[in-house]
């Protein structure tokens, strides 16, 4: 509204005598071509940011999928400045240009939206391509191994979901491609736009989960998959059994601590959590992959995970001390009291009371 309101102004005219009136075009020409100017300075550092593409992951990319993730960004910052520019231009066409969108100028402006939403699929193609063919990677390392690994239905899901929101979004540039109104198309663009980075983010997440394998963490996404939603969506998948030696099949303990008394009135104990999995891993596996330090690793099942902890301290400090000397990735410090698990916070909010 204000630009619009602006370029009103700019037609405005000067009165130089009563009976004469000049318009000044040429200041016009002058305010669009600063405005562009600042949105070609400004939003390519502000609208798309490589790291927007690895938000809550933690994953291990090779220096050539992190240039072409950058490429992508690159694409998709020129198809911004490029779509502000025409959205400009439309602004200032006449109403009843508009209304009968025949003139020149009008089609060029639907010529020029739709080649920008074939930049956004250009940059969006890139990098979801480069996520995509990292969960490839996990295929064909599990085919080296001849077998499928079997508790990665959560990746899977993701997977799947990621290639569905991706088809669904490449469908609408197709739409695009064919509409010959401004308003639609930009509505259309912002739609796929969305979808396309949905589906980057969940394949994001496939390869999170896949890198971390044979480990699986909670990872504390928004909007994360619930594993009611997991299963019912492997209701009878045809996964095949992982050689034997790499997750020890036995039948899950009730319970993985005894206590006697009053919980509340146990010692808190801090321990190092080195992995978690729903399927309980052998100690050969957690000693080649995880942790190979001269503590024992010992095993707990916790709500419906297997976890896996080395050391047990009563004092937070030197549990942080073990935690940097274990040079395990993703360990971190779990407190319990009487075999029940407590936020760190509390635990030390209840030492500082019994002090």
């Amino acid at each position: 509204m204000a630009i619009s309101y602006f370029c009103e102004i700019c037609t405005w005219p000067i009165y130089n005598r009563p009976s004469q009136m000049i318009q000044i075009p040429v200041i016009k020409i002058a305010f669009i071509s600063f405005v562009l100017l600042f949105i070609s300075k400004s939003a390519i550092s502000q609208f798309f940011r490589p790291e927007d593409y690895r938000k809550d992951l933690s994953i291990k990319l090779e220096v050539i999928d992190e240039k072409r993730i950058e490429k992508g960004v690159k694409i998709l910052n020129e198809a911004y400045v490029a779509e502000r520019k025409t959205i400009m231009e439309l602004e200032t066409l006449a109403e009843d240009e508009k209304l009968k969108a025949t003139s020149p100028e009008y089609k060029k402006i639907v010529k020029s939206l739709i080649s920008t939403s074939e930049q956004y699929r250009e940059g969006h193609m890139i990098i979801y391509t480069v996520f995509q063919e990292n969960c490839v990677k996990f295929g064909d390392v599990m085919k080296k191994q001849n077998h499928t690994a079997k508790g990665i239905n959560k990746a899977m899901f993701y997977e799947r979901k990621g290639t569905r929101a991706y088809e669904k979004s490449m469908a609408i540039r197709d739409l695009i491609n064919m509409l010959e109104k401004p308003d639609l198309i930009q509505y259309k663009m912002a739609e796929a736009l969305e979808l396309e980075k949905l589906s980057i983010r969940d394949r994001g997440r496939s390869v999170q989960i896949y890198q971390d394998f044979p480990v699986e963490y909670n990872y504390g996404w928004d909007d994360d998959v619930s594993d009611e939603e997991v299963a019912a969506a492997f209701k009878d998948p045809a996964i095949s059994l992982p050689p034997a030696d790499l997750f020890i099949q036995n039948k899950k303990p009730e319970t993985t601590e005894t206590s006697t008394g009053n919980p509340e009135m146990a010692a808190i104990v801090f321990k190092i959590q080195i992995a978690a999995h729903t399927l309980k891993i052998s100690d050969d596996q957690l000693r080649e992959s995880i942790y190979n330090g001269p503590l024992q690793i010992n095993e707990a099942f916790e709500e419906n995970w297997y976890k896996y902890t080395i050391g047990e301290f009563d004092n937070f400090n030197e549990a942080s001390k073990l935690l940097k000397q274990s040079r395990v990735s993703k360990a971190f410090v779990v407190a319990y009291q009487g075999g029940k698990r407590l936020p760190i916070k509390d635990a030390l909010a209840i030492i500082r009371e019994n002090q």
